[in-house]
């Protein structure tokens, strides 16, 4: 009875100490190593003198980026299936279009005397980012976006190595993003290069239990531990820099001493000079999940200024039409489709929405056109074509009966002479 009884305190304390286990980047630790070699020391100088002097004033515009995933495995059980690999890309790319909610419950009787964000940046920020599974056939490559590699190795403990033949071998990163998922050694849940590292190890490498639908600590298991290291990779330093009290190279974000872990009523207070009050429910902060939910103006421009034309990871931003799937989260799409609709005097709408039984499409342009017909497409939220016609302009009205449909969001897009429309909608 004894040893029954000690067994079950043992997996009593396991798990109670289990989700205690705080989240830890090595972002900072792999950059550290890369500057002992002065010609990436050098680069990243000068790219940091180009972001403040001339990068600054790129162009934003609305980027969609292709990612390849490498999936290393010991055994079937560690073989992560592509679902929670989509899974995690939807939450990435609603992270980046500003679409998360903060699920961290205030405690009433406390009230939320944080006092860390405006009304509008409590509702998220767009940052004109969205990723996708690249399509390698498109450039005529071997390979799929999702890299199955299995291996002898069980823990990854040297950086570069996962990305070697023992691992999984880097695919074009001029191209594309290369994200490694893998085991870490327990207290690291991943890094990434920022831009102008050495390029055959660019990319992203992340522990594998900190994705979405994958998570083995509650307080991490909302997918947000890939945007903090897609932050890193696309140029973002963490809140408290390279060591405490460091800059981020960010106007509008304060200098914090060290990350935070914990969600609080109460604000967090550095101890940096000036004492800021601290963004704990910024991206690039460490508090759990449930309370990270955006960036800042002045991180979106830095990130937009990395994909800018003359930034250095500006080849990364192509057409569409390399991405295996588009998926619903596109909310950059959705605004272009806003301000071509006022633009082109045209009329979209769709009812009733949610909708459970039949959606009727109103449809209608007021300016000529050259064609006498449009095509409507119905995609679904993993970018699946569920419907397709081609309607004559005559016909303002279109039905379409959704009762076999999954529960979910849905988007429909018009191809009207060149141009496109796009509008949501979402069946119960």
């Amino acid at each position: 009875m004894k040893t029954k009884t000690t067994l079950l305190f043992c997996l009593f304390a396991y798990a109670l100490f289990g989700q205690n286990e705080l989240r830890h980047y090595h972002s900072m630790d792999y950059l550290s190593e890369i500057k002992k070699d002065t010609i990436f020391s050098d680069s990243l100088s000068a790219l940091e003198r180009n972001i403040q002097n001339e990068l600054r004033f790129a162009e934003e515009k609305d980027h969609m980026l292709p990612v390849v995933f490498h999936v290393l495995f010991s055994n079937e059980a560690e073989r992560i299936p592509p679902e929670i690999i989509q899974e995690q890309l939807n939450v990435l790319n609603a992270d980046f279009a500003g679409l998360t909610q903060e699920e961290f419950e205030i405690d009433e009787s406390l009230g939320d005397r944080r006092e860390i964000y405006s009304d509008e940046e409590e509702t998220g920020l767009d940052t004109r980012i969205q990723f996708c599974l690249a399509d390698l056939r498109a450039n005529n490559e071997e390979g799929s976006s999702i890299d199955y590699q299995q291996t002898y190795i069980r823990e990854w403990d040297e950086f570069q190595l996962v990305k070697s033949k023992f691992g999984s071998l880097i695919k074009a990163p001029d191209k594309y993003i290369n994200i490694w998922l893998c085991n870490l050694p327990k207290g690291n849940s991943g890094y990434a290069q920022m831009p102008h590292g050495p390029a055959e190890f660019d990319g992203i490498v992340m522990d594998a239990s900190f994705l979405v639908g994958n998570a083995t600590n509650k307080n991490y298991d909302k997918g947000h531990t890939l945007t903090h290291l897609m932050g890193n990779y696309l140029g973002l330093y963490p809140l408290w820099g390279e060591h405490a009290c460091s800059d981020d190279y960010v106007k509008d974000t304060p200098i914090h001493n060290a990350p935070n872990f914990k969600c609080e009523n109460v604000r967090f207070v550095s101890t940096c000079n000036g004492h800021p009050t601290e963004l704990i429910n910024n991206f690039m902060d460490n508090t759990y999940d449930e309370c990270l939910s955006t960036f800042t103006e002045g991180q979106k421009n830095r990130m937009q200024a990395i994909l800018s034309k003359a930034g250095p990871r500006a080849n990364l931003s192509i057409a569409s039409t390399d991405c295996k799937d588009l998926t619903i989260q596109n909310n950059a799409l959705l605004r272009k489709n806003e301000q071509e609709i006022k633009t082109d005097q045209i009329t979209l709408s769709i009812f009733p929405n949610p909708a459970n039984e039949r959606i009727y499409v109103h449809y209608s342009n007021s300016k000529d056109s050259q064609k006498n017909t449009y095509t409507i497409e119905i995609y679904s939220s993993n970018g699946i074509l569920i419907e397709r016609n081609v309607q004559s302009r005559a016909c303002i009205e279109s039905v379409f009966d959704v009762r076999s449909w999954s529960a979910g969001m849905y988007l429909i897009k018009i191809i009207d002479s060149n141009k496109i429309h796009i509008e949501k909608f979402i069946v119960e």
